[in-house]
């Protein structure tokens, strides 16, 4: 192979040479140049934007190989729903739709850790016919962490029945009453998440008698299952608010 001066430059100084170009021709220009620059373009943030892409080729080969992406958008981008970022492996989104999620759970099946900020509404009829004709699983998920979700329990055991293997769980839910569910949730552990190690979750309701959930169906978190099998422990609170976490 042959070697050009740049490629001698110390890494600090390749990085900030980086930064003033964009993302796309960096790859373009450096992929395969030698195994410093793989190395290197592989492992450190950058700004993406996809607006303006001149070349779509070149960004369809960029976004074959991106294994990590945190995204700040209020909502999920097209372009991730839309099955073109198969080669992710950790993603992080700011907020997305149910609909979104399943699309996901479809279109990127080396995910290993997705982590959503916001998860709102539930499954349109549209979504449901495609989840009953698409049965793909995301077989190499392990954690999977939503700080706030705003959906039922029914469209959220859908989903988790696609990730066979995830072994930690983070939810918290302010919202939907039908999460606390203690025989719901063990019903979905024995027969989904076999492979479930760690849990967290944390549930708010406002106006709980209202919703029909009463200190007995709390206390069904802190049965034998929970305890001495899973070796999980719980705590709830009764006020104007309660959790349990």
């Amino acid at each position: 192979m042959v070697s050009t001066k740049f490629e001698l430059l110390p890494k600090g100084i390749s990085l900030q040479s980086f930064h003033y170009l964009n993302i796309i021709d960096i790859f373009h220009s450096f992929d395969q140049l030698n195994s410093q620059f793989n190395i290197l373009i592989r492992n450190i943030p950058f700004a993406l934007s996809l607006q303006n892409v001149q070349n779509k080729f070149q960004c369809e080969q960029f976004l074959s190989q991106i294994q990590t992406l945190i995204t700040l958008s209020a909502s999920i981008p097209e372009t991730i729903s839309g099955g073109q970022w198969s080669s992710i492996v950790h993603l992080s989104i700011f907020g997305c739709g149910l609909d979104d999620l399943f699309v996901l759970f479809t279109n990127m099946p080396k995910l290993k850790y997705l982590r959503i900020e916001n998860v709102s509404g539930d499954v349109t009829n549209a979504t449901i016919n495609s989840i009953g004709n698409n049965k793909s699983l995301v077989n190499n998920m392990k954690t999977l962490h939503i700080d706030c979700l705003n959906s039922s329990i029914d469209y959220l055991s859908q989903l988790l029945e696609r990730a066979p293997n995830l072994e930690n769980l983070i939810l918290f839910s302010f919202h939907d009453p039908s999460i606390i569910d203690a025989s719901r949730w063990k019903t979905s552990i024995v027969s989904s998440l076999r492979h479930l190690k760690n849990s967290k979750f944390k549930f708010n309701v406002n106006d709980f008698q209202q919703n029909n959930i009463n200190e007995e169906s709390l206390k069904e978190f802190q049965n034998s299952f929970w305890y001495n099998e899973r070796r999980w422990y719980t705590e709830y609170f009764i006020s104007n608010i309660f959790d349990v976490g």
